[in-house]
């Protein structure tokens, strides 16, 4: 289920006018291919594992973005032509705002704060638009700042998957719009790959990113109340970082999967205590590797 369907059609324009074909990079990481027993479903990170992207993440950190991608976002939403100054400026208040976003819900308690992408442009616009227009603008400007490509071998991995019965769910640091990116360049609704609605659950409607227990703990419970799974350990967790990905999935009892198919999105995370003496399962290189690792549901 997309989250704005009347929005659909132009978020999935919006994408796909803007993206080009991306190449993953070879990581030099020797790969650790073995069957594991008794794995009944397999949990994907998106960005950096199903999807390549230009920024190795969902595009929102300051590292990423120029005024440029403001610019061209404003342009694409029909807002006018902005200079380069005045798309700094709308810049820094959009990282300013993520920066007040997190603080505030740090001091509430919440370890790993995700903002809502939506009410973040709201405040960097001042309440200027309504909420169609926010929609545009924050797709076409992620669009811009953080291109997406479908990771080589994720179609047929995933139709593989749905073939052979395994049960499949998505823990992912979203906005949005990333459920789009499925039917924008896979050609297919999340439903018909084998993620039901109640087996995704994304960062920005939590309020929380990984490496957040939560978020991993969320999907392990529903997976026990309505499918096969009986317990964590038939999940494999499948992500490109060691400490969002393996050392998160580990600590909601999961078995894990590194994916580093990818320099440009691989993260090992050595000089973080949290990932010191945590190993996958298994270290893949290929998506189609995965066959080998779960070999029947």
């Amino acid at each position: 289920m997309l989250h704005h369907p009347e929005l659909g059609d132009s978020i999935l324009n919006i994408f796909l006018k803007n993206a080009g074909p991306l190449f993953p990079k070879p990581t030099g990481v020797e790969p650790i291919i073995k069957a594991l027993p008794n794995i009944r479903g397999v949990v994907f990170d998106v960005y950096g594992t199903l999807f390549i992207s230009r920024s190795g993440d969902i595009g929102i950190t300051q590292t990423t973005n120029s005024p440029s991608h403001v610019m061209q976002a404003y342009s694409h939403a029909q807002l006018g032509n902005l200079t380069e100054n005045e798309a700094s400026l709308i810049l820094n208040r959009f990282h300013a705002a993520i920066r007040e976003t997190h603080a505030e819900l740090n001091a509430a308690g919440v370890a790993f704060p995700e903002v809502n992408i939506i009410d973040i442009w709201n405040t960097v616009t001042k309440e200027q638009y309504g909420f169609s227009t926010l929609v545009h603008l924050a797709s076409a400007y992620e669009s811009f700042s953080n291109c997406v490509w479908p990771m080589p071998g994720a179609d047929d991995m995933l139709k593989f998957m749905k073939r052979r019965g395994i049960i499949m769910g998505i823990v992912s640091n979203a906005q949005f719009y990333t459920p789009y990116l499925f039917p924008a360049f896979l050609r297919t609704r999340l439903e018909d790959l084998g993620f039901p609605p109640n087996r995704c659950i994304w960062s920005f409607e939590v309020g929380q990113a990984k490496p957040a227990k939560t978020l991993f703990s969320r999907l392990c419970e529903q997976l026990l109340m309505d499918s096969a799974i009986s317990s964590p350990e038939q999940l494999l967790y499948l992500g490109n970082d060691m400490l969002n990905d393996v050392y998160g999935a580990q600590n909601a009892g999961m078995r894990t999967a590194l994916f580093a198919g990818d320099k440009s999105s691989l993260r090992l995370r050595k000089d973080d205590a949290r990932c010191r003496g945590i190993k996958p399962d298994v270290i893949l290189t290929g998506l189609d590797q995965l066959s080998q690792v779960v070999s029947s549901a």
